[in-house]
């Protein structure tokens, strides 16, 4: 695990300033501070710092092949590593290290580009291809691991940050008004884009090369149709294929030279990940449970039945933040305005675990992969109203929904609203952004135009993408695209980052996700039952009252803190004169939004929350 950054000049007579490079270097220091390493060949410079996982000794970065004519620097970890070696030995190809980055160097020269196709892994890879002149960049199919770059008119610079651009005065923070309101809708800023205008983060499965010429556009390597298969087998039958691959994928990454354990929640996913890594494991299991609160957030009983199942090394910790002293902190690691929740209980299991290990495995990916969320259900039964209202549409006014309305006045327009609403449209109200008619308070003038249509368009445009007739797969698949990498992914790897610790989440093999796309929309989402295949895979390893349990999610009670510990604070922050966000919302308008959740007419703590985190974000960023 590691943290990469690197330019190119398109002028080759414009070499590349070590010191400048290693400035951006020093940045990523939290990602890799065990080695650091770099490589300057004129007008290209490549570093990296790292988290020495495989090959401790000898997997010092960067990495060329037997003539130096290919040179990489790498972060994530590449799983199948050791077959992949084996064949290329085969081929004739000599490696002088045991590292898995060694195989990127073999592969690029045997398939080019297409090197991609052949790993199993977590990754962000910059390759210098001396010959061509040509610096290429990938990202893992899930997008598990962070890369962003930087355009200017002579060079392109890429990092596994941020604030590693970022490092150069040169590039301008320009904030880019689409993103705030993308930011809003979502809680994050979807790839491509970043909350900075000529910054880009590089998709997932995607690929992007420059030249002297300069940049080419990047470059779809992966992806998967949500297509159920034309002759579906039995549940059963999906289900044991699945249990094969979920074992499969948590022996190879259990694939570690240093010490390794699970974050235990207690739900089914971290439940079967423990299940498994006890299988796979010849030594006792270390696992990791936090609680963000109590009562409903409390998951700690649960978790401790999993430990206790399969008697691991188990470790517990309750979520007390000092909120103001870490809200800043989060702020910062995450570089853009991400607004999230969960990542403060994410950021103490961290903390915690990277006292006893340096690697973890995780349950990400199952949700989105096997239809985990309530908000599924919810528009499948909002589909069938539709349906079924359709031809009496006119009969129910078609207007936006806000609060104040009445209790039967606001139950009839919300049902006219889903009945004429897309049913892209309806799910994207679902996901808990910033609802619109309160972005249109907030807005100063001339802000908001037609952007709330630009963010509906990227639920939309992967709706259409999916290739699927099912609106559960539409669903499954813009948060396999949105979500998932931009939140999930995101909120993991900045904190476990930030702490210096790996995760690597099993759910999320490539193969896993293939299969999950086949099958059938009723087998993952079985009337009120989420994720009947995966229960039906793992069901025979968990305690029974896990088996029952339903979908709880890494919650903290942001509602209440609103009212309580971060009432004042919030106040201050957002209603200072100097406010920076005051260029996007007005004052009053976030004083009545203030007010009116205090005063309990409405529950806007997540909207609050959100517009506490842009404004802290503007104070560290916007100078």
């Amino acid at each position: 695990m590691c943290g990469i950054c690197g330019v190119l000049y398109f002028d080759q007579g414009h070499h590349v300033d070590s010191a400048d490079l290693e400035v951006m270097n020093k940045s990523l220091y939290h990602r890799g501070p065990d080695d650091d390493g770099m490589y300057v060949d004129q007008n290209v410079g490549l570093a990296m710092r790292r988290l020495s996982i495989i090959d401790v000794a000898g997997g010092h970065q960067p990495i060329h092949n037997e003539d130096r004519s290919i040179w990489v620097v790498f972060n994530g970890e590449i799983y199948n590593f050791q077959s992949v070696r084996s064949d290329l030995q085969s081929r004739g190809h000599k490696f002088n290290t045991g590292s898995d980055t060694e195989v990127i160097v073999h592969l690029y020269e045997e398939y080019g580009d297409d090197c991609v196709q052949h790993l199993n892994g977590m990754f962000a890879i910059a390759i210098w291809d001396t010959r061509q002149r040509r610096l290429f960049l990938a990202r893992d199919r899930a997008g598990e691991k962070p890369l962003y770059y930087y355009i200017a008119r002579d060079r392109l610079v890429f990092a596994s940050e941020l604030k590693a651009i970022l490092t150069d005065a040169s590039v301008p923070r320009v904030v880019n008004p689409v993103a705030v309101d993308q930011f809003l809708s979502f809680m994050y800023v979807p790839a491509p884009a970043t909350i900075f205008q000529d910054i880009f983060k590089l998709p997932p499965a995607h690929t992007i090369a420059a030249t002297q010429q300069g940049v080419e556009d990047p470059s779809r390597y992966w992806s998967v149709p949500y297509i159920p298969d034309a002759h579906p087998r039995a549940a059963r039958d999906y289900a044991d294929e699945l249990r094969e691959l979920l074992l499969d994928s948590v022996e190879k990454r259990m694939i570690s030279e240093v010490p390794l354990g699970v974050f235990l929640s207690g739900g089914i996913d971290s439940s079967a990940i423990t299940a498994l890594a006890v299988q796979a494991s010849e030594s006792k299991v270390r696992t990791f449970s936090v609680a963000g609160g109590t009562g409903d957030f409390d998951e700690l009983p649960y978790a401790r039945q999993v430990a206790e199942k399969y008697d691991t090394d188990h470790h517990e910790f309750r979520v007390e933040p000092d909120l103001v002293r870490v809200l800043p902190d989060l702020v910062q690691a995450f570089d853009e305005p991400f607004a999230d929740s969960s990542a403060i209980p994410m950021y103490y299991v961290c903390q915690m675990a990277r006292q006893h290990i340096t690697v973890a495995l995780s349950g990400e990916g199952s949700d989105e992969i096997f239809s985990g969320y309530g908000r599924y259900l919810a528009n499948l039964r909002l589909d069938g109203h539709r349906r079924k209202l359709g031809p009496l549409k006119w009969l129910f006014p078609n207007t936006m929904v806000k609060p104040g309305q009445g209790r039967l006045v606001s139950k009839w327009r919300t049902l006219g609203h889903h009945v004429h609403a897309r049913p892209a449209a309806t799910y994207f109200e679902s996901l808990g952004g910033v609802p619109g008619w309160m972005k249109q308070a907030l807005y100063q003038p001339g802000v908001l135009n037609d952007r709330e249509d630009a963010s509906v368009g990227i639920i939309e445009g992967h709706f259409k993408d999916s290739e699927s007739e099912s609106l559960l797969n539409k669903m499954l698949y813009a948060d396999y695209r949105t979500y998932l990498p931009d939140d999930l992914l995101t909120k993991v790897d900045r904190m476990s980052m930030i702490h210096s610790l790996e995760v690597r989440t099993p759910f999320l093999d490539h193969r896993v996700i293939e299969l999950a796309a086949r099958i059938p929309p009723n087998m993952k989402q079985n009337g009120n039952v989420t994720k009947h295949v995966l229960r039906l895979a793992v069901n025979d390893l968990l305690p029974e009252s896990i088996q029952r349990r339903g979908k709880w999610g890494f919650g903290i009670p942001v509602q209440d803190w609103m009212r309580t510990e971060l009432k004042a604070f919030s106040y201050e922050i957002l209603t200072d004169r100097a406010a920076r966000s005051h260029a996007f919302f007005q004052k009053e308008a976030l004083e009545n939004l203030l007010e009116d959740h205090a005063s309990r007419v409405g529950e806007y703590g997540y909207s609050i929350w959100a517009l506490l985190v842009f404004e802290l974000w503007c104070n560290q960023y916007l100078n």
